[in-house]
């Protein structure tokens, strides 16, 4: 059961399931403006909770949150633990998209050749609306037709021997595309769309 809501959080969080998200307000919340001790947050190592099924393709997790989601015609989960290319995975998240749309599914490594001067011997740290990917970027596949912006940073002013380059990518959400149509001026209490 509770792989099955971990898989829904990260359905809705990501803009795969359609319509609107409520929000919650807490009663005792977490931050105050008035904190002045930072809350440390160590992330667990990444565990393969479930491996997705697009199109009978094996995929990670989050390829399944690259698809646009108005290409997805169907998600079905199983719940059974298994082992795929000696990994344990308790769940498997099944999606068939629509029948005139078919991803195009690319390796993080394969952008980085295709799309940046960045050679392939570099250091890059990937990361996918705004969250560090630990993954083998080999391995590491994202529907390329729902990328929105890539931007490279070199890491330059780290003082290591080699620069390390950022990579981030975008995808093409509601709220990224909102986001980045979105223009602020400070000092003014007004946005403009």
């Amino acid at each position: 059961m509770k792989i099955l809501s971990i898989f829904f959080l990260v359905l809705i969080t990501s803009g795969i399931a359609q319509g609107q998200n409520d929000t919650i307000q807490l009663v005792n919340p977490l931050y105050k403006a008035n904190d002045t001790i930072p809350k440390i947050i160590y992330s667990e190592n990444s565990q393969n909770q479930f491996l997705g099924v697009v199109n009978g393709r094996y995929v990670n997790q989050e390829a399944l949150i690259s698809i646009n989601s108005e290409n997805i015609d169907s998600i079905n989960v199983e719940i059974k633990s298994f082992t795929f290319q000696n990994r344990k995975y308790a769940a498997k998240a099944i999606l068939n998209t629509i029948s005139t749309y078919t991803p195009a599914f690319i390796s993080l490594k394969e952008i980085q050749l295709k799309f940046t001067d960045i050679k392939n011997e570099d250091i890059v740290i990937f990361s996918l609306d705004g969250n560090i990917i630990n993954e083998d970027a080999n391995k590491f596949l994202l529907d390329e037709k729902n990328i929105m912006q890539i931007k490279v940073t070199p890491l330059d002013r780290l003082n290591y021997s080699k620069t390390i380059f950022m990579i981030q990518f975008l995808l093409r959400s509601p709220e990224n595309l909102k986001k980045v149509n979105t223009i602020r001026i400070r000092g003014y209490n007004k946005s403009f769309e």
